[in-house]
């Protein structure tokens, strides 16, 4: 006889539950199930009270993206979502240049259903700015930053930062006097240098002018409105014109022209400067300062000369990049003397002998210190001692400047020795390049910059202002400062991102510079295609 279960075996089989305790299965498991139902309630609405007894805490500030500190603890950026212990506790909202607030909160919280139900506290607050002329100065200068790029991208969009600035601003002072913000919107057309940044300065301005207006949409029809208060319309035009693609410019002066008060300015730019006549050029004055005894400056008398590339009638000036960005102004010098050739090494090396502090023993000061790159001083030979140095930066070179000061005879103290400004630098090389031979640019073997010789002299008496290493230049680089009237920013608070160098070095071709042509660098980089040369002027 087989023992074997068949399913018809277990469709008959019956299962009953055996009392325990004496108690019947029906109540027993009653009770289990009523246990299990009263912790699972336990767990969702008293538990999480229990444990976390607190409340969600939202912050919203205006201006926004504020951090948010709770017991000196950071929690985020506003606005923020944070949740926050019962009991006493210290909020402090903290923003760059806005008065930092702070308070004593009771946080209050809930046991009973804190995760369907929590307490909530909401806390709003409009910071007042302390140090609005710092604050326009940061952004500025983040400003410059983004107005060097040309070119975004779908995934790298340059943030509305014009705008922004001009809200924030608004938001923190309440007041009616906003001379200082005007006056920023006015540095900043130098900045100009995307379609994208030209339409958010758009924008600043008409939120500027309208503080309380709902309107999100700009375009370049705010213009006209602007010439009212607008100190260089030209210059505007200019700048909005240069920030476009070459491809979408006859399209943008186009529509500039459709707009009344712009068609005239645009109509008159192409002749503006073919009829200029200046009567005093700064020419040199046979004059000559040996200081130190091996740094010998070459005098320049002050005047005006025409700063830019030549216009060609065939070609026209606002579709041009190479006139755009050194467009032709005039440009006006005080007296002033610039050394003969580019700091030698044995020149940089007595500075450093007498200021360890820029040895390249202590790099890793200085680049912590945001004044060096990592290539300061690389490849410098310092036996080969003719040769410019190279591999410094601007603030290494502006360094050097204030030592050699120190070094001026008891007749020239009234003098004082600094990098030349753009305008000065092109006054000289423009009159020297008339003479000089043999540039160093671009060609095989060439591999750094050389020595002097003199083969390489210009007219004014001058070695190497083309080629061999570019040169810094004082002032800071902008992408339309030309076409606003001068180069860098003049008699203004406000700094750039990069600053300002001339002449080409000996990586560059011939042919794609000019003494007109620009460059700019980082003012902390060293590379070895770039020196220095100082200028000497009154204080």
């Amino acid at each position: 006889m087989s023992n074997k279960i068949t399913d018809e075996d277990i469709e008959k089989a019956i299962v009953k539950l055996k009392p325990v305790f004496g108690i019947k299965p029906g109540i027993y498991l009653t009770v289990i199930y009523s246990i299990i139902i009263l912790l699972g309630l336990f767990f969702i609405l008293i538990y999480p009270g229990l444990k976390n007894n607190g409340s969600l805490v939202y912050v919203e500030t205006l201006p926004g993206d504020t951090a948010v500190y709770v017991d000196n603890v950071y929690m985020g950026s506003t606005p923020a979502k944070f949740f926050v212990q019962k009991g006493e506790s210290e909020i402090k909202i903290e923003k760059i240049y806005f008065k930092p607030v702070i308070m004593k909160k009771f946080i209050d919280g809930r046991v009973f259903g804190s995760v369907l139900f929590p307490k909530k506290l909401k806390i709003i607050h409009d910071l007042s700015l302390i140090d609005p002329e710092g604050f326009l100065k940061d952004r500025f200068k983040q400003l410059s930053s983004f107005g060097l790029i040309e070119d975004y991208y779908e995934h790298y969009q340059m943030p509305p930062l014009v705008s922004r600035t001009v809200s924030e601003f608004l938001s923190g002072t309440k007041t009616e006097n906003n001379k200082i913000l005007y006056d920023f919107l006015y540095s900043m057309r130098v900045n100009l240098g995307s379609p994208e940044m030209v339409l958010d300065y758009m924008k600043a301005i008409s939120l500027a002018d309208n503080p309380d207006s709902s309107n999100e949409e700009t375009d370049l029809s705010i213009i006209p409105d602007y010439f009212q208060k607008e100190k260089n319309s030209e210059g505007l035009v200019l700048g909005i014109i240069k920030a476009y693609p070459v491809n979408q410019r006859k399209n943008i002066i186009e529509s500039l022209g459709k707009i009344e008060g712009v068609h005239t300015i645009l109509n008159s730019l192409s002749q503006k400067y073919s009829d200029i006549q200046i009567s005093k050029k700064p020419v040199p004055v046979g004059e000559k300062i040996i200081i130190n005894g091996m740094s010998k400056f070459i005098g320049f008398s002050s005047g005006s000369y025409l700063s830019g590339p030549p216009l060609v009638e065939s070609t026209d000036p606002l579709l041009d990049d190479a006139i755009l960005v050194s467009f032709p102004h005039i440009e006006t010098v005080s007296d002033f003397y610039i050394l003969e050739k580019e700091v030698t090494r044995k020149d940089y090396l007595l500075f450093l002998n007498e200021n360890p502090d820029w040895e390249f023993e202590n790099i890793d000061n200085l680049i912590e210190n945001h004044l060096v790159t990592k290539d300061y001083l690389s490849l410098q030979d310092f036996t080969d001692g003719e040769k410019p140095v190279s591999n410094i930066s601007w603030f290494a070179a502006k360094a050097y400047c204030e030592w050699l000061e120190t070094k001026l005879p008891p007749n020239l103290s009234t003098y004082r020795i600094k990098l030349p400004t753009e305008a000065e630098w092109e006054a000289a090389a423009g009159f020297n390049a008339t003479g000089t031979s043999n540039n160093i640019f671009l060609e095989f073997g060439v591999s750094a910059g050389k020595s002097t010789d003199f083969t390489r002299i210009g007219k004014a008496g001058l070695y190497d202002t083309m080629g061999n290493l570019w040169e810094w230049c004082d002032n800071w680089y902008f992408p339309a400062d030309s076409v606003n009237g001068s180069f860098g920013l003049a008699e203004s608070i406000y700094e750039g991102a990069e600053k300002a160098v001339r002449g080409g070095s000996w990586a560059n071709s011939e042919k794609e510079i000019k003494v007109s042509t620009r460059g700019s660098q980082n003012p902390a980089w060293c590379t070895p295609f770039l020196g220095f040369r100082p200028v000497l002027v009154r204080k």
